[in-house]
């Protein structure tokens, strides 16, 4: 056998070579995991923008059909029980097999049995922003959530035994949770500043003529956290019912009230799931906003640290104040 020559080449690697590449490997993968990662938010806030634009969408179609928005609750102007204003937009977001499928001569519609599910649990792709949370924490209903909701602007919102004072009402505030609680409302009541938004939390809501600030000035829609909010987590009404749709400007964008995250966790004053004028306010996972459906159907992405009259100017339709740059 031939002995090998001093000096050959060594095959393989030496322990300290190995250790280098790992770690070059390593340094590799840190650099590129948050560019992964902000792709795939990218993509997830592309495809809730997309549902965000469905919705201005059907908000059009369904003006142009009955020339008001949706209203929530029940409603003396339709046969129809309790539902929502999503739930009423059915038919305008590719959902009429659905809407078909209600049973509309109970009271409440939501409990319609198909396939074994009720209507009011099953959870609708394009009412689902993939960048939130998919379900509810454990030990809390599960429902049919929605990460969109209707804005009834700024109104003078209650604070739960007093806990958040600090967003009961804006600069702008003049209507109220008990007025827009109300459950009859005329349509010719629906005046400014009484019902500030475009929607209401009753059976009323404004018409494209009752938004002299106009539509491309005017909050229709925006992200909301299920999570975080009592009416829509914490109680566990889902996207069919009424009651789960209680959102305004009043609380800064992304105000933190979810449970378990940031200054949310403490559940203490303004931060606890239980004040409406801080827990009912607009939110999204998205880094530094939310997206918006304005009036005329076009999404746009609010910064959290919008100007906070600006947010209120928006939230209003009948204000007749220039929001500015934002």
């Amino acid at each position: 056998m031939k002995a090998l020559k001093s000096g050959s080449r060594r095959l393989g690697f030496t322990l300290i070579e190995l250790l280098v590449v790992i770690a070059i490997i390593a340094v590799l993968v840190a650099l590129l995991l948050p560019a992964v990662q902000q792709a795939r938010e990218a993509a997830r806030r592309t495809q809730c923008k997309n549902n965000l634009k469905q919705l201005g969408l059907a908000l059009h179609n369904y003006h142009d059909t009955f020339s008001k928005l949706p209203i929530n609750n029940g409603s003396s102007l339709f046969s129809y029980g309790r539902m929502s204003h999503l739930a009423r937009l059915l038919p305008f977001y590719d959902q009429q097999t659905l809407w078909n499928s209600c049973n509309f001569n109970q009271a409440n519609p939501s409990a319609t049995i198909i396939n074994g599910t009720l209507v009011g649990d099953m959870t609708l792709p394009v009412l689902m922003c993939p960048s939130d949370d998919p379900r509810p924490p454990s030990g809390f209903a599960s429902f049919a959530q929605c990460n969109y909701a209707p804005s009834i602007g700024s109104c003078n919102m209650p604070s739960y035994g007093q806990g958040c004072p600090q967003y009961a009402t804006t600069p702008l505030s003049a209507g109220s949770l008990p007025e827009t609680y109300a459950t009859t409302v005329s349509q010719l009541a629906f005046s400014y500043p009484a019902y500030p938004g475009p929607f209401a939390y009753s059976e009323a809501s404004a018409n494209f003529a009752q938004i002299p600030d106009g539509l491309s000035n005017t909050i229709f829609m925006g992200e909301i956290r299920p999570k975080c909010g009592t009416n829509s987590f914490f109680i566990g009404w889902g996207w069919f019912d009424p009651d789960a749709f209680l959102f305004a400007t009043n609380a800064p964008i992304n105000f933190p009230t979810c449970p378990g995250e940031g200054a949310g966790a403490s559940q203490t004053g303004c931060n606890s799931i239980g004040n409406y004028n801080s827990d009912a306010g607009f939110k999204s996972r998205h880094a530094g906003g939310a997206q918006f459906v304005m009036g005329d159907g076009s999404v746009r992405f609010l910064s959290s640290s919008i100007n906070y009259l600006t947010y209120q100017i928006l939230g209003n339709r009948a204000d007749g104040m220039v929001p500015g740059e934002y």
